[in-house]
């Protein structure tokens, strides 16, 4: 029946289960609770109207999906997944404050509302697949899949320090990541065999900590990086299309590197290509300049390199590649009281 300022099923200081065992619609906003018990979802609750939907208890059974219009979506309490769920919101915020898992795809849509998720997801029982719409995401917890993909198609606040991995899922960013709050937050990503894509701009708007791949297959960024560290340890190819700016960088390839341009401030590069390695400008100027070391298997081929000192010593740069090596110019002189950095290349040929 409508009409109603909300519904509320069950009692904030309860403890037994609550089980919905078939299809429900609401047309005002409802808040099913059981404080320290728990809530089966069998059938799918549909919020209509102005129905938001709220379920709180201590352990929340998702076997089935939640949607609303326009509405929110509220969930407190640790979440089994048991079924491939979907939630929908329309427009609504989502928000979903416990841990979250299940071996069960969980697909999250919120149109232009937002999402929270502060818990840790798939840390227990990984998830077969992460899948986030929204305008907004806020993570704090990791997330983990079963060789599954993490795909977060909005922006990304980053509320803690955040790993994401999928033993061999793609991972993919559609929109800017940023820290959610004043602190610089880490990023570590491992998707295995699986690409990582970043669409939108990383740290843009606030300077991220580390950001860590630890794995993964290609890696593709479309926009600009701002970070204190960027490290790729273990990667397939790596391709990033806008200008890199952190305190180091550091980036292994079995493949191919191409990269704009890379600017640390005093801090060091390191570059290592299976392949062919290609970049913009390539600065380490600083007080003191950073050392700055290049090898590839095939070729070389940058713009300017600039590792020279303000004050200090500049930065020694090393290039070795079994092919060519194309450098518009090597700028390696040392501060007002210190010395130049050796300039060395070596090629096969």
């Amino acid at each position: 029946q409508n009409g109603f300022s909300s519904i509320t099923i069950g009692r904030s200081t309860g403890s037994g289960k609550i089980t919905i065992p078939n299809n429900l619609t609401f047309f005002d906003p409802v808040t099913i609770q059981t404080g320290t018990g728990s809530i089966s979802l069998n059938g799918t609750l549909t919020g209509s109207d102005n129905s938001s939907i709220a379920l709180n208890a201590s352990t929340i059974n998702l076997n089935a999906g939640i949607n609303t219009t326009n509405q929110n979506i509220t969930i407190n309490g640790n979440v089994q997944i048991g079924n491939d769920v979907a939630i929908a919101s329309g427009g609504g915020n989502v928000s979903v404050t416990g841990a979250i898992d299940g071996d069960r795809r969980f697909n999250i849509d919120a149109g232009k509302g937002n999402v929270l998720l502060p818990g840790n997801i798939g840390q227990t029982t990984a998830l077969a697949g992460l899948n986030v719409t929204a305008s907004t995401t806020n993570l704090a917890g990791n997330v983990t899949t079963n060789q599954a993909e993490i795909i977060i198609n909005s922006a990304l606040g980053l509320i803690n320090d955040t790993k994401l991995s999928t033993s061999g899922g793609n991972i993919a960013f559609g929109g800017a990541i940023d820290n959610n709050n004043v602190n610089a937050r880490n990023l570590t990503l491992d998707s295995g065999s699986g690409s990582i894509t970043f669409n939108g701009s990383v740290g843009a708007n606030s300077k991220l900590g580390n950001i860590l791949i630890q794995n993964s297959g290609n890696v593709t960024g479309n926009s600009t990086i701002n970070a204190q560290q960027l490290t790729a340890a273990n990667t397939q190819q790596v391709k990033l299309s806008g200008d890199v700016t952190a305190g180091k960088v550091d980036i292994t390839a079995k493949g191919e590197i191409t990269v704009k341009n890379i600017t640390t401030n005093g801090g060091e590069i390191l570059f290592n290509s299976g392949n062919v390695f290609t970049a913009g400008n390539l600065n380490t100027s600083g007080n003191t300049g950073g050392n700055i070391t290049v090898k590839a298997i095939t070729s070389i081929t940058t713009g300017q390199i600039n590792s020279s000192g303000i004050v200090g010593n500049a930065g020694n740069v090393f290039l070795d590649p079994i092919g060519d090596i194309q450098v518009e110019f090597i700028n390696a002189q040392g501060g007002t009281i210190g010395k130049g950095g050796d300039v060395t290349a070596v090629t096969g040929n």
